[in-house]
């Protein structure tokens, strides 16, 4: 799934990638579902809820990764010279 869904979407924070490869994606869907949880479809999980396609969830995490790495980097004092 990594290989062939996210990476060539230029998702390749390593980070977002291990997570998404040990992430067993089959265990939040119904039974019924649990075929298709690596497919490049949203999946439904009830409550009208729906789990987004891997190539979604990679964008987010690197998009979450990315922003917290800024607010990081703009909050960090200065580096004395």
């Amino acid at each position: 799934m990594v290989e062939q869904q996210i990476r060539p979407w230029d998702v390749l924070e390593i980070r977002v990638l291990d997570v998404l490869a040990r992430l067993p994606r089959e265990a939040f869907v119904a039974e019924s579902h649990r075929a298709l949880a690596y497919t490049d479809i949203e999946l439904p999980l009830g409550n009208g809820q729906k789990m987004m396609k891997p190539v979604i969830e990679g964008r987010t995490c690197r998009r979450w990764i990315c922003s917290r790495a800024m607010k990081y980097w703009k909050s960090a004092p200065a580096a004395a010279t």
